[in-house]
């Protein structure tokens, strides 16, 4: 890291905790839109931990939501929504690791979050109103 990045990077740090405050208040509002539509469900953060919540990650269950993740993402792509796929695909399945001889037992959760976790867009200027037309159009793609 050259001084330069460095000097921005210590700079950075007084402003961790505003960052962070603001980005569990987005997640916040993230959840409270989103809570009441079936198939959608959130990143468990115990009560006394706390997230930087670097991404805004939902999973989606098929059957109860009634698109897959892979669906809904071309239906926010539609309203220029970028979103991105997360833990996909999962480690014991990429190909860079391939050649360490590792072979990976049936991984049946982490296979399901991989195939089912959605990062909403998600970051600290983010205005709320902007998470608003973000779960909006998820609930028009229903």
């Amino acid at each position: 890291m050259s001084e330069f990045h460095a000097a921005i990077a210590i700079e950075s740090l007084t402003l961790l905790d505003k960052s962070v405050f603001r980005r569990n208040s987005i997640n916040k509002h993230y959840r409270m839109r989103l809570k009441e539509i079936p198939g959608i469900s959130f990143q468990k953060v115990a009560d006394n931990d706390l997230s930087t919540y670097k991404d805004m990650g939902i999973v989606i269950d098929k059957n109860l939501f009634g698109l897959d993740r892979d669906q809904l993402i071309t239906e926010l792509q539609k309203e220029g929504i970028s979103t991105k796929r997360y833990f996909y695909p999962p480690l014991h399945k990429m190909k860079a690791y391939l050649d360490l001889g590792i072979v990976a037992q049936n991984l049946p959760h982490t296979d399901y979050i991989a195939n089912n976790i959605l990062c909403l867009p998600m970051y600290t200027h983010m205005a709320l109103d902007t998470v608003d037309k973000i779960c909006f159009a998820i609930f028009q793609s229903l």
